[in-house]
């Protein structure tokens, strides 16, 4: 809006490095980013060592560790025989971790499964990888959605980015939506920008039976409608839980140009 100050998400979710590893030992990818972590592939042979030792001794593999400022979090995909070790900030804490893990893997896997399977690798098949890690951390937006959408209460959940892109891509009237949230969320913004203020979260009283929440979250919006016959406590501390992450996943989106090495 004119003169206006969106709100920035105060958040510096940040990822240093990850691996992936086939759980022979063998590094299939590494990629660095900022204050990346010294010798990721030292640390993938560590890695392997306690995701087999744990799985031995504990029946499980370890899925999280944490190492003064930096945690690791790791996924692993047993068919595959593939895991991911995800390098992040400590205060990102293990939800965020496995959530980015876990999309990054799996876009992984589905890449190259046929390269996975054959018995001898080669590297240099899996080093196109690195154009896949935005739309694979982009799409963790989407288990986050489902899980608010899944809540008691909840009619819609949903995520607009300024290049009008809605996530989750369902059936939902996209251009009704968009047609309706840009100009209102412009006047909130053009009203608070008056008192110097910024628009954070508006409530619309929709049909008898619906209403609508808008937060904005970096540069795009959560939209989630909500029955009116349910209680708010039912589904407000999700809510509440998906736009902190939802928070973590836009910042890192936006500023992934920065921190790729």
């Amino acid at each position: 809006g004119r003169g206006a100050r969106w709100c920035h998400a105060v958040c510096s979710a940040m990822i240093r490095n990850v691996l992936m590893m086939a759980t022979s030992g063998l590094v299939l990818f590494s990629q660095e980013f900022v204050n990346a972590v010294a010798q990721p592939r030292l640390m993938g042979s560590l890695l392997t060592t306690m995701v087999e030792f744990s799985a031995m001794a504990a029946g499980m593999p370890i899925s999280y560790i944490e190492l003064g400022g930096v945690s690791v979090t790791i996924v692993l995909h047993e068919a595959a025989k593939v895991f991911c070790a995800l390098f992040h900030d400590r205060e990102d804490g293990p939800t965020f971790g496995r959530l980015i893990c876990t999309e990054m893997l799996y876009r992984f896997i589905d890449r190259f499964s046929s390269e996975i399977g054959s018995p001898g690798h080669n590297l240099k098949d899996f080093h196109d990888y690195h154009r896949e890690i935005a739309d694979a951390i982009r799409n963790a937006v989407n288990p986050v959605l489902a899980k608010v959408q899944a809540q008691r209460g909840v009619i819609l959940a949903l995520l607009i980015t300024e290049d009008a892109e809605v996530h989750p891509q369902t059936d939902v009237d996209k251009i009704g939506v968009l047609a309706n949230l840009q100009p209102l969320l412009s006047s909130a913004t053009d009203i608070l920008a008056h008192h110097d203020d910024s628009c954070l979260h508006l409530a619309l009283e929709g049909s008898s039976h619906s209403r609508i929440l808008l937060w904005r979250i970096d540069r795009a919006v959560l939209v989630v409608s909500v029955s009116k016959q349910v209680n708010s406590v039912k589904y407000r501390a999700a809510v509440e839980e998906a736009r902190d992450m939802l928070e973590k996943v836009v910042y890192l989106v936006s500023n992934l140009h920065l921190v790729t090495r």
